[in-house]
């Protein structure tokens, strides 16, 4: 790694210490670094490799969301590894590297879900970069409101509730409620 990307990945905080595995890839997803911890999160999942410094994430959808991810521009997104019985177990938070004169990179940190979620994370409406209408339309999906029920509470037209129930899915990376309620589960809601 040259001392020209090292310096903007130490500013950034990715290359700090810490007891979770961490990696920067760029965007073709090869390896361009990572922590020794990073070999115990190997050791103990099926749902995320590394061959020839190339990283595999084994879920198709999983896989989807990452490279979608990488060509979207967006800023931050969390990846959920899940076991046989669909439950997250792995929680991948992964942070577009931007600087000017530098190629993009991705910083990965891998955490499993109870660590990650009793770490001191942002909110979710911020974690997910949620817009203000996001956050209040999600909680009242979470609360178990209808679409037709949310429309009537908040007094927004059937369309606008959609487009952002739609906006939601995406960011969270999901596209059903159920899947939003499994990557949103563990977070507190006031």
């Amino acid at each position: 790694m040259t001392f020209s990307l090292m310096l903007p990945l130490v500013l950034s905080g990715w290359l700090s210490l810490g007891r979770h595995g961490r990696l920067i890839c760029d965007e073709q997803q090869k390896v361009l670094w990572h922590n020794d911890q990073l070999a115990q999160f190997l050791s103990a999942t099926r749902a995320f490799r590394i061959d020839r410094d190339l990283i595999t994430i084994t879920g198709k959808k999983e896989q989807m969301a990452f490279q979608d991810f990488i060509r979207s521009g967006n800023a931050d997104i969390v990846l959920w590894l899940k076991d046989e019985n669909d439950r997250p177990l792995w929680a991948l938070q992964i942070q577009r590297i931007m600087t000017p004169g530098v190629p993009t990179c991705f910083g990965i940190r891998f955490a499993q879900t109870d660590d990650f979620l009793a770490a001191d994370f942002r909110h979710f409406e911020t974690f997910f970069n949620l817009t203000k209408q996001e956050a209040l339309i999600c909680r009242r999906k979470l609360e178990g409101k209808t679409v037709q029920d949310i429309v009537e509470i908040e007094g927004k037209s059937f369309d606008t509730v959609r487009f952002h129930i739609r906006n939601i899915y995406r960011k969270v990376g999901v596209s059903s409620r159920e899947e939003l309620f499994a990557n949103l589960r563990l977070f507190l809601f006031n």
